[in-house]
């Protein structure tokens, strides 16, 4: 389907919107808060229209009250010699935020008054911006207001709060202190203040606070003061979820002496938290009085109406006169339009969203129908991104009509949605590469913004070094934290680009011109975004969601920087990599943590575990592949050497919070494969994962689900240990299970089951007696179980590791042959009693342990995890097999590399003294 052309903008609109090129990064620096306020109020007097000055006076609104939050995150750092004259300043500056909420206040036929109060901004603005100011407040970025940039407030919700404050309060005479919570605090306090005098209270003032922070001294001396006056208190903020903040707000000011009764809250509410009230560890929180605003009376759902919607559309399709454009009723876009609003409360990050049926009758013609969908992509200038991104990617996303309100307006495109044909969704390789790519080429940004922590809020590098940190050991990777959030920024020749921040396959449609992108401006910055400004995110998360072969990301990395110029892509990659699997995880464990009875997104649990899983599971593959990438390149064979060994805390170890082997992990298996020892992973894990290790490592095979089946890599095969009547009541128990409340199926096994319950990020097996009742229920005389803190795991009865290593011996005609296995845990025991050259390393269970003293077939290594492994196989080749003449030191057949991965990788072997050593070198990782 293509795209039926619509009118374009009308001019004034598209040179007003040129102005703001700056918009795509939206942090500003103080610096350039006072550069762009000047710009704003110096363009006012020039401006078409009374929508073009209503803009420029919601601009002025947020450009001086992200000053103030921005000067009050930095003073509230502590008292400081210089920190005095900022303070002066500070305080000073309120007058012109109080001048800039007047003037929103204002009737739109005073120009008078208008112009008067313009002029006096202007001019104390003016004075205050040539102050001077400490360089490093100057280089200090705002944080962006989440309600006005992402969650469809406007400064008129503010004031509706205060107008339902004001019709509730009997008492106007006694002094008032509004308190706004930074950030949205920095902007409601000082709005509310101005209101509630405009409407006759007597004395009030404002402050805004950051409770999680702590307060500075002139915030904790504002709090003495209120208590002293017995003043009332008025609390604003945007949206709730688990309260944490009011919690702490609470009980500060219960810890200063400001009574329940004294005060009041004034908040938002949000569908994806209806009903929302006061924790009940909040003391006296039943004496508290809550006003609140319903997302149904948002200014945003009055203005997404037909009514308010009508009259924008005239001048994009009736500029000539000669039509009459009107907003009709129409079955389908109703239709429309509760499935968009079905979704409203799935999170707070949803945008507000309609459809409208713009019929267009010329006066000699037929009637056109035109849907049109008006989306809200912020307030103001934080809003202004979407129409240039919009623009920019022309053919990519929805034609773009125009930005009214706060709501970018756009063609509505009938068309199906993506689906991956098969297990994966290579034919799309050639539109997400070029999409992406016209994002570097169309929507750079002049530099990182880099947000310089821990001056800024948590983002999505932080996520990644601190994932990345946990290769130290725990007090550690506190100290090591800011060199690696450092080495995370040096990436030579990297572009700055406002990404895309999401790549999932709903948030594509299908049309006969390719794909088309329907949120491409929504998830880039801004609360509960990552805020990373790196394009290789954007190529991870396709990899990721579309599932790409191998062969097919190649493709996507050589069409993508043949058309962007970004040619050190690779560099970077695995690091996103990481990083989406793990912001994916997050956002999965979130919904998995909801009450089972939730649906969040239309998705069911089973299907959020399914993601959490798929997310895991690429986490584990991709740091595989990098990992195998640095060893020597072998064809996968059968020797009659064969080592059999357990993955998980034996080659892998769950350091960064995934499994991933080390670098002595490395060595062991390049020692191994030097000697023409055959690896054979003998594991817990899922079939999948095993056939994906044997890919990777070129192992010739592997045995997966405790033993349930083998993979032959090296012959193209799997072969089922198990027989068919288990497999049949294997069949039986995973529908039985499916009716068990809350319980969840690992997907990817096969021959066995993985059953457990999820909450976040944390699992449960199931309990001994709801087995045994589901194995009755299910006919499941052939089948046994395990279960341990984290899973349940059904499987033929007799199935062990033991067993299969029995079975894949006589497989491969060496029965009789003498083979070598190591394995840390109870269930390694059995393969360990029949290996002839036994292993554990010195992290391995009690269990283990003991039956390794008495019967010493079982050697223990010196060594924990890989250090360990690589301790065996050097035993095992110095004393007992593998081929003449191979090395035994692994630095001659795994040579010694640099870069940030393989530092990490030796780094994850250190014991806990090599650790505190490497402190003494504060420029080392």
């Amino acid at each position: 389907m293509t795209h039926s052309p619509v009118a374009v903008s009308p001019p004034s609109e598209e040179s007003f919107y040129s102005s703001y090129d700056w918009c795509l990064n939206p942090t500003l620096t103080l610096r350039e808060l006072f550069q762009r306020f000047q710009e704003e109020i110096d363009r006012y007097d020039t401006l078409h229209g009374a929508w073009q000055r209503e803009e420029c006076r919601i601009n002025l609104y947020l450009f001086v009250c992200a000053t103030s939050c921005t000067v009050d995150d930095w003073l509230s750092r502590g008292w400081a010699v210089h920190h005095w004259p900022v303070l002066q300043w500070r305080r000073q500056w309120d007058a012109c935020i109080d001048l800039a909420c007047r003037i929103l206040l204002l009737d739109s036929a005073d120009q008078s008054a208008e112009d008067k109060l313009l002029a006096t901004l202007r001019s104390l603005a003016g004075r205050l911006m040539k102050a001077k100011i400490p360089e490093s407040l100057l280089a200090r970025r705002m944080i962006l207001p989440e309600a006005y940039r992402c969650q469809d407030m406007t400064h008129r919700d503010v004031i509706a709060l205060a107008e339902r404050f004001v019709n509730s309060s009997s008492d106007r005479s006694s002094p008032l202190l509004v308190i706004g919570l930074r950030t949205a605090g920095s902007y409601f306090a000082p709005l509310t203040k101005a209101f509630l005098t405009q409407r006759g209270f007597p004395s009030v003032e404002w402050i805004s606070i950051r409770p999680k922070r702590g307060l500075s001294a002139w915030e904790q001396r504002q709090m003495k003061d209120v208590a002293r006056q017995n003043r009332r208190v008025v609390l604003v903020d945007d949206y709730q979820n688990t309260g944490g903040t009011f919690v702490k707000t609470l009980a500060l000011f219960q810890k200063f002496g400001i009574r329940p009764e004294r005060i009041t809250i004034l908040l938002p509410s949000h569908l994806a938290r209806p009903g929302w009230v006061l924790p009940r560890q909040i003391d006296g929180a039943e004496r508290i009085k809550l006003v609140t605003l319903q997302h149904a009376d948002l200014d945003k759902m009055r203005l997404m109406s037909s009514s308010v919607l009508e009259p924008l559309f005239r001048p994009y399709y009736g500029a000539s006169g000669e039509l009459d454009v009107r907003v009709v009723p129409d079955e389908h876009t109703a239709k429309i339009n509760a499935e968009l609003a079905r979704h409203f409360g799935d999170s707070f990050q949803v945008r507000l969203k309609s459809v409208a049926a713009v019929q267009i009758q010329k006066k000699q013609g037929p009637v056109e129908i035109k849907r049109v969908l008006a989306k809200s992509v912020g307030w103001g200038w934080l809003g202004y991104h979407a129409y240039i991104a919009g623009t920019r990617l022309s053919g990519a996303v929805p034609k773009v009509i125009g930005l009214r309100n706060g709501f970018l307006l756009t063609e509505w495109i009938e068309a199906e949605r993506v689906v991956l044909e098969g297990s994966s969704g290579d034919t799309y390789v050639p539109s997400l590469a070029s999409y992406i790519a016209a994002r570097v080429r169309h929507l750079r940004l002049p530099k990182d913004p880099g947000f310089n922590r821990p001056t800024y809020r948590w983002t999505g590098k932080d996520f990644l070094a601190g994932m990345l940190s946990r290769v130290y050991s725990r007090y550690v990777r506190r100290l090591k934290f800011p060199l690696l959030y450092r080495a995370l920024s040096d990436f030579p020749g990297a572009p700055a680009v406002l990404t895309d921040g999401r790549m999932r396959l709903e948030e594509w449609i299908q049309t006969s011109a390719g794909l088309v992108k329907t949120d491409f401006e929504q998830h880039n910055f801004g609360g509960g975004e990552m805020d990373i400004v790196d394009p290789a995110y954007d190529l991870a998360s396709a990899i990721f969601e579309f599932q790409l072969t191998e062969a097919s990301e190649e493709e996507l990395l050589r069409q993508y920087a043949a058309e962007s110029g970004d040619t050190a892509i690779r560099d970077r990659l695995l690091l996103y990599k990481l990083l989406c699997g793990g912001v994916v995880k997050m956002h999965a464990a979130y919904q998995l943590a909801l009450p089972m009875t939730a649906t969040p997104g239309g998705k069911t649990r089973e299907e959020w575990n399914a993601r959490y899983r798929a997310a895991h599971i690429f986490q584990i593959e991709q740091m595989s592949r990098s990992c195998a990438g640095m060893l020597k390149t072998i064809e996968p064979s059968w020797s009659k050497w064969l080592f059999f060994l357990d993955l998980d805390d034996v080659l892998d170890h769950a350091r960064m919070g995934f499994p991933h082997t080390s670098w002595k992990g490395l060595e062991a298996l390049a020692l191994l494969a030097s000697h023409g020892i055959s690896t054979v992973p003998n594991t817990a894990r899922s079939v999948e994962n095993v056939r994906e290790y044997c890919r990777i490592y070129n192992f010739p095979g592997g045995i997966a689900e405790f033993g349930s089946v083998f993979v032959d890599a090296a012959a193209g095969r799997e072969t089922p240990l198990i027989d068919a009547d288990a497999a049949a009541q294997l069949g039986r128990c995973r529908d039985g299970i499916r009716a068990l409340s809350g319980v969840l199926i690992d997907p990817g096994y096969h021959f066995s089951i993985r059953a457990y319950r999820q909450s976040g990020d944390l699992s449960a097996g199931l309990s001994a007696e709801e087995m045994n009742d589901l194995l009755a229920k299910c006919g499941g005389d052939r089948l046994t179980f395990m279960t341990t803190e984290v899973d349940t795991t059904i499987l033929q009865k007799g199935t062990t590791k033991g067993s299969a290593m029995r079975a894949v011996k006589k497989y491969l005609g060496l029965a009789e042959e003498p083979v070598a296995a190591i394995g840390n845990s109870d269930t390694d025991l059995d393969m360990l009693q029949e290996a002839a050259f036994a292993y554990a390393p010195a992290n391995s269970s009690n269990g283990l342990r003991q039956e390794a003293a008495r019967n010493g077939r079982v050697r223990m290594m010196a060594g924990v995890y890989q250090r360990g492994l690589l301790e065996a196989v050097q035993d095992l080749i110095r004393n007992h097999f593998g081929k003449p003449g191979g090395a035994d030191d692994p630095r001659k057949v795994l040579p010694l590399k640099r870069g940030l991965l393989p530092d990490l990788l030796r780094i994850a072997d250190r014991t806990p003294l090599e650790n505190w050593i490497a402190l003494l070198n504060p420029r080392r990782l």
